[in-house]
Protein backbone atom coordinates (compact mmCIF):
# COMPACT_ATOMS: atom_id res chain seq x y z
CA UNK A 1 0.00 0.00 0.00
CA UNK A 2 1.33 3.07 -0.95
CA UNK A 3 -1.31 5.58 1.51
CA UNK A 4 1.81 6.27 3.73
CA UNK A 5 3.28 8.49 1.22
CA UNK A 6 0.13 10.10 0.44
CA UNK A 7 -1.97 12.61 2.25
CA UNK A 8 -5.63 11.49 2.19
CA UNK A 9 -6.92 14.08 -0.20
CA UNK A 10 -4.20 12.80 -2.56
CA UNK A 11 -5.48 9.11 -2.66
CA UNK A 12 -7.04 7.61 -5.39
CA UNK A 13 -9.17 4.19 -5.23
CA UNK A 14 -8.97 1.41 -8.27
CA UNK A 15 -11.63 -0.78 -7.87
CA UNK A 16 -11.19 -3.56 -10.16
CA UNK A 17 -14.17 -5.47 -11.77
CA UNK A 18 -14.83 -8.85 -10.47
CA UNK A 19 -15.33 -11.52 -13.12
CA UNK A 20 -18.65 -12.14 -14.56
CA UNK A 21 -19.95 -8.91 -12.19
CA UNK A 22 -20.93 -6.73 -15.53
CA UNK A 23 -23.98 -9.86 -15.44
CA UNK A 24 -25.41 -8.53 -12.24
CA UNK A 25 -24.37 -4.65 -12.34
CA UNK A 26 -25.04 -1.93 -14.99
CA UNK A 27 -21.41 0.00 -15.66
CA UNK A 28 -23.05 2.64 -17.20
CA UNK A 29 -25.86 3.22 -14.50
CA UNK A 30 -22.80 2.34 -12.05
CA UNK A 31 -20.72 5.62 -13.77
CA UNK A 32 -23.66 7.87 -14.12
CA UNK A 33 -24.99 7.45 -10.66
CA UNK A 34 -21.39 8.41 -9.48
CA UNK A 35 -20.91 11.22 -11.55
CA UNK A 36 -24.55 12.85 -10.15
CA UNK A 37 -23.92 11.71 -6.55
CA UNK A 38 -20.24 13.74 -7.04
CA UNK A 39 -22.21 16.79 -8.65
CA UNK A 40 -24.48 17.04 -5.39
CA UNK A 41 -21.36 16.63 -3.07
CA UNK A 42 -22.54 12.90 -1.45
CA UNK A 43 -19.39 11.00 -3.25
CA UNK A 44 -15.99 11.11 -4.91
CA UNK A 45 -14.95 12.18 -8.43
CA UNK A 46 -14.81 9.49 -10.80
CA UNK A 47 -11.37 10.31 -12.60
CA UNK A 48 -11.11 7.03 -15.30
CA UNK A 49 -13.28 4.45 -16.50
CA UNK A 50 -10.69 1.33 -17.57
CA UNK A 51 -11.25 -1.92 -19.44
CA UNK A 52 -11.68 -3.37 -16.23
CA UNK A 53 -11.67 -0.81 -13.62
CA UNK A 54 -12.95 2.60 -12.29
CA UNK A 55 -10.57 5.17 -10.80
CA UNK A 56 -11.91 7.18 -8.39
CA UNK A 57 -11.64 9.68 -5.45
CA UNK A 58 -11.10 8.58 -1.93
CA UNK A 59 -13.47 10.19 0.90
CA UNK A 60 -11.58 9.33 4.39
CA UNK A 61 -14.71 8.52 7.04
CA UNK A 62 -15.60 6.27 9.51
CA UNK A 63 -17.78 2.79 9.60
CA UNK A 64 -21.04 3.20 12.01
CA UNK A 65 -22.29 0.80 13.71
CA UNK A 66 -25.98 0.39 15.38
CA UNK A 67 -24.06 2.04 18.88
CA UNK A 68 -22.46 4.56 16.55
CA UNK A 69 -25.41 5.48 14.61
CA UNK A 70 -27.60 6.15 17.07
CA UNK A 71 -25.44 8.64 18.70
CA UNK A 72 -26.83 12.61 17.95
CA UNK A 73 -24.32 14.26 16.16
CA UNK A 74 -24.04 10.98 13.71
CA UNK A 75 -27.62 10.44 13.44
CA UNK A 76 -28.24 14.46 12.25
CA UNK A 77 -25.36 13.92 9.78
CA UNK A 78 -26.53 11.03 8.34
CA UNK A 79 -30.42 12.28 8.20
CA UNK A 80 -28.92 15.39 6.36
CA UNK A 81 -27.18 13.51 3.75
CA UNK A 82 -30.31 11.28 3.27
CA UNK A 83 -32.62 14.36 2.85
CA UNK A 84 -30.09 15.65 0.49
CA UNK A 85 -30.02 12.00 -1.40
CA UNK A 86 -33.79 12.22 -1.72
CA UNK A 87 -33.64 15.87 -2.46
CA UNK A 88 -32.23 15.38 -6.19
CA UNK A 89 -34.74 16.01 -9.18
CA UNK A 90 -34.46 13.47 -11.72
CA UNK A 91 -36.80 14.15 -13.81
CA UNK A 92 -34.84 15.89 -16.32
CA UNK A 93 -31.94 13.36 -16.21
CA UNK A 94 -33.50 10.35 -17.87
CA UNK A 95 -31.16 7.31 -17.41
CA UNK A 96 -29.54 8.82 -14.20
CA UNK A 97 -30.46 6.02 -11.86
CA UNK A 98 -30.90 2.22 -12.31
CA UNK A 99 -33.09 1.20 -15.28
Amino acid sequence: MLHFLLQWNDMILIRRYGENTHLVIDRSAEQRNMRLLHSIGCGGALYAVLNNALAYQFIPGDTTDPTTICKPPIRELVAQEMAKLHSVDLSNNEGWCCH
